[in-house]
């Protein structure tokens, strides 16, 4: 099973949760999450990996008040979906179970 979550702490939060009750009960679970999250969710879930980049400076960037800055995290998310993308390509082939939110 692949759960895949990315977001600050209030996105990633019940994943983890879900992820740590499902390694609980005896189900194999490969985690990504952010690497913000990751030492988190590797107390949680051993097997868990980074992928793509933290959330940090684009909600820093975003919530400037500027319209500016907000268009400026455009692009800097638009990679990070194509990294996130090619990095759970792998692992979602060998998953029966793929769950994902952000």
């Amino acid at each position: 099973m692949l759960i895949a979550t990315f977001g600050t702490r209030g996105d990633t939060q019940p994943m983890l949760a879900l992820s740590e009750a499902l390694v609980a009960r005896g189900h194999d679970v490969s985690l990504a999450v952010a690497p913000s999250s990751l030492q988190q969710a590797r107390e949680l879930v051993p097997s868990a990996f980074g992928v793509g980049m933290g959330y940090e400076e684009i909600s820093r960037r975003a919530s400037s008040g500027k319209l500016r800055d907000v268009f400026s995290t455009i692009p800097l998310v638009r990679e990070d979906i194509r990294v996130q993308l090619e990095m759970l390509e792998g692992p979602a082939a060998e998953a029966d179970v793929i769950v994902g939110a952000s």
